[in-house]
């Protein structure tokens, strides 16, 4: 029978949080694939949580399914036991749906136990105590999940609920009922994946779509298969209709058959070293997805649960912009090691991400508490003004003696972020002993130790040149910086302290490397992550215009094999090639090898390719090589470590359209990335240094496998520079042919030169200020408000600018130098 308590939440925690840590219920746990699992009705929070033996109340309470009705006002809450001793098992969590009479639909089911999925509703309409019978609808296979969403525009504008789960085949199906719950019927099969249980999200308006992401399979399962890593797709329910995320058409639902996850619109493409499982989805004001899901990487050659990473992809109406978010740490347990902590979205703002996990998420460095001196799973609040491309990170807990696990951030139109999560030891999803916790509108912990807010980035600089790195931390003060050059199986070299940036004049090779910084006081310190200092040159360029040679005088020069041509180019003429015919460069060493950051610049026009993989160019197959996405019409860029560990950046802008367009590959020790026609459209995180071969660039081909990666179409201005571009620099490269290795602030006009043209634009903003008490902004061009008195900016354009721009006057950062006037 249900059982009822009512008790006082007391706000007792264990962990260190910024702000009242509430223990809604002592005894609970979810797994992350049945929504709602929190909602808000009316004036109260509603809990759904399974309760488990290693947890209080011990075996009496073990697989209670139960709802927590925490008053908004009177922070009062009730406990009811929606069935007792059901399985002791997190994948069980019930999901709840508000219906229009103000009553609640909470349907839950076994996993993978029984075929049935057993449905409650309240008695009264915004209460929480008085739920009706459990009734049981048997389904035609084992069931798994639920996820309710009502419709208003369906059934006649009488609106319809969704349920959708896993069941026949083991992949996600849904029923459908048109009288809020009283008789349900089956209502099709969504995706399909014989042999394969795809794991699915949902969001929907509330009016006429369902909208939905999903993995091909189980992670561990898929790969154990022989088929790789498990990749991530997205698409979206209309009026018994399947459409990818472009609107189109995929199928009608059926209730015999349907369509693979593969049909759908691609968010993330795994390999043979990543896999992918999604985490939580939301809609925006605009009714457009966003996304955040987990991956496993194979960092060290095998999937042992040591390195998981966040990713964040948004669809922003015509394409899916993906990137990566933040390091997730490791596997909860070893038998389920893609398991990660977990992210939630803010429902109300895609800007904000809550991560559970037990690494720094910028850096990756294993978190130890200083409570009880091990490894725990904290929560963190992540923030971009990018669109997802960079984030920052500030813990919400911090030094626990648990485990922080699962976010939630339910969906509210109140003045409120409410954040849940489980806190406790997680041992199996059969075995856990965890609390049901949270807090209103979390906020950062102000710590007396370092953290870093600015992290050190790859930059580059000519040989003689200057490289500035910088950073900034905040911690009590006084706050002491010290710079270290990374040595690889020696002691780190000390460069630099007493300064947040650190200035390297007069590079020379041996000063190529990472170089991080450690921020101390006298509650701690804090290391960096490491940047890459890379020498900024070309390398070689192949312009194609009617010979092979390479025009920086390097040696590099291409000789052809089989038949080629000259035509018309992007700029002067192109090569053609066909019928296994390329280029072998003038190279037979590991020189070109990029294993110290790198740019492969290319022009192609294809309107037909025969080969998979089919490459621009490369070096050999163990370094890095621009080419073809499998058999599609998008590009990839790939690189090995010396682990022989392969990252891919798996572009998905299609280019096979016979049109010219601009491919450019980077790597900068931490990432490759990959940029169309000056667009970034696919980056991958690197774990370990890049692989050097003796293998020569081949263009238009690959030097093992010459036959069977054949390009066919136009190959023009080729260029491989030895620093990775970011993505300001890529454009220059793509809309004026020109390359930098950095943009001075006071080079306005981005021609990479400080000259006329830059004093100009000085001086037309000369003395404006301007200042928003309100927002406390500076309001007149903070752009070239770039410094004061003090050294920093303070809101007026005036002679600290000038003499500023005067000690740069005609700096060029042009690549190659000789192209500075």
């Amino acid at each position: 029978m249900a059982g009822i308590a009512a008790f006082l939440i007391l706000g007792v925690s264990k962990p260190a949080a910024a702000g009242p840590l509430i223990i809604f219920n002592d005894n609970g746990g979810w797994c992350w694939y049945q929504d709602e699992r929190v909602i808000v009705h009316g004036d109260k929070l509603v809990i759904g949580s399974v309760a488990n033996g290693a947890g209080a109340g011990g075996s009496g309470r073990n697989g209670d399914i139960e709802v927590t009705a925490y008053n908004l006002s009177t922070q009062t809450a009730i406990r009811t036991n929606l069935h007792d001793n059901f399985q002791g098992d997190d994948h069980d969590a019930q999901a709840f749906l508000p219906l229009p009479d103000g009553r609640i639909l909470a349907m839950y089911t076994k996993h993978l136990s029984d075929r049935l999925i057993h449905q409650r509703i309240t008695t009264n309409p915004y209460d929480t105590a008085a739920w009706g019978p459990d009734i049981q609808l048997t389904r035609g296979a084992s069931t798994s999940y639920s996820n309710l969403f009502r419709l208003s525009s369906e059934n006649g504008g009488n609106g319809r609920i969704y349920d959708f789960y896993r069941g026949e085949n083991y992949n996600p199906n849904f029923i459908i009922s048109n009288d809020n719950g009283v008789t349900w019927t089956y209502g099709g099969w969504l995706i399909r994946k014989d042999g394969q249980r795809p794991y699915v999200k949902y969001a929907s308006n509330d009016i006429d779509t369902v909208y939905f992401v999903c993995s091909n399979a189980h992670p561990r399962e898929y790969y154990n298969g022989g088929y790789g890593g498990t990749s991530i797709y997205a698409g979206y329910l209309f009026q018994g209709g399947l459409y990818k995320m472009d609107g189109t058409k995929v199928r009608d639902i059926s209730a015999s058959n349907a369509a693979a996850p593969e049909s759908l619109t691609l968010v993330y493409p795994a390999d043979n070293v990543h896999r992918a499982w999604p985490n939580d989805m939301h809609l925006d004001s605009q009714g457009r997805p966003w996304y955040v899901f987990s991956v496993q990487v194979a960092s060290g050659g095998s999937f042992n649960g040591s390195d998981l990473r966040y990713f964040y992809a948004r669809w922003d109406g015509s394409q899916m912009r993906t990137y990566p978010l933040a390091y997730a740490g490791s596997a909860l347990y070893s038998a389920e090691n893609d398991y990660a902590g977990l992210a939630a979205l803010d429902p109300k703002n895609p800007d904000i991400v809550y991560i559970s996990t037990n690494a720094n998420p910028a850096t990756g460095i294993p978190l130890i508490s200083k409570t009880d001196g091990q490894r725990h799973y904290e929560i963190y609040r992540g923030m971009t003004s990018d669109g997802g491309a960079a984030w920052t990170w500030a813990p919400i807990t911090r030094n626990s003696a648990v485990d922080n696990l699962r976010p939630v951030v339910p969906v509210w139109d109140g003045p409120q972020t409410i954040l849940l999560w489980m806190m406790g030891k997680y041992y199996t999803y059969t075995n856990y002993n965890t609390q049901i916790v949270g807090m209103f509108d979390p906020e950062p912990i102000l710590s007396e130790e370092p953290e870093f807010e600015v992290y050190p980035q790859p930059t580059a600089a000519p040989i003689g040149g200057t490289a500035i790195f910088t950073a900034a931390a905040k911690g009590l003060a006084p706050l002491n910086y010290t710079w270290y050059k990374a040595n690889p199986g020696d002691s780190d070299i000390q460069v630099g302290e007493n300064s947040s940036r650190l200035i390297l004049s007069n590079i020379q090779a041996s000063d190529i490397g990472f170089y991080y910084c450690v921020a101390s006081n006298s509650a701690g310190s804090e290391a960096s992550a490491s940047a890459l200092l890379m020498e900024a040159d070309l390398l070689a360029y192949w312009p194609m215009d009617g010979n092979y040679a390479d025009v920086t005088g390097n040696g590099y020069d291409a000789s052809a094999v089989g038949s080629l041509s000259f035509e018309g180019g992007y700029s002067g003429q192109a090569v053609r090639l066909s019928n296994n015919s390329y280029l072998k460069c003038g190279n037979n060493s590991s020189d070109l090898s990029l294993v110290n950051g790198g740019t492969v610049s290319a022009w192609i026009k294809t309107s037909g390719l025969q080969d998979p993989y089919a490459s621009v160019a490369g070096k050999g197959r163990y370094s890095w090589r621009l080419c073809r996405n499998g058999s599609g019409n998008s590009i990839i860029f790939h690189f090995n470590n010396i682990n022989g560990v392969e990252y891919q950046a798996n572009g998905a802008i299609p280019v096979v359209d016979g049109k010219w367009h601009h491919l450019a590959g980077t790597y900068d020790g931490r990432s490759v990335r990959l940029y169309v026609d000056g667009r970034l459209d696919a980056s991958a995180w690197t774990s370990a240094a890049v692989n050097s071969t003796a293998d020569p660039v081949y263009i238009g081909s690959r030097s093992d496998n010459p036959n069977d990666r054949a390009w066919d179409g136009l190959i023009d201005e080729v260029r491989i520079y030895s620093f990775a571009m970011d993505a300001e620099m890529i454009q220059l490269l793509y809309e004026r042919g020109r390359s930098c290795y950095r943009f001075d602030p006071y080079d306005f006009n981005r021609d990479c030169r400080i000259d006329l043209m830059d004093l100009e634009q000085l001086t037309e903003s000369w003395l404006d200020d301007g200042f928003d008490p309100q927002t406390q902004v500076c309001t007149a061009h903070p752009e070239m408000d770039l410094t004061g008195l003090q050294e920093e900016p303070d809101c007026r354009v005036d002679l600290a600018e000038f003499a500023d721009l005067a000690e740069r006057w005609l700096n060029c950062t042009l690549i190659p130098s000789s192209d500075c006037p």
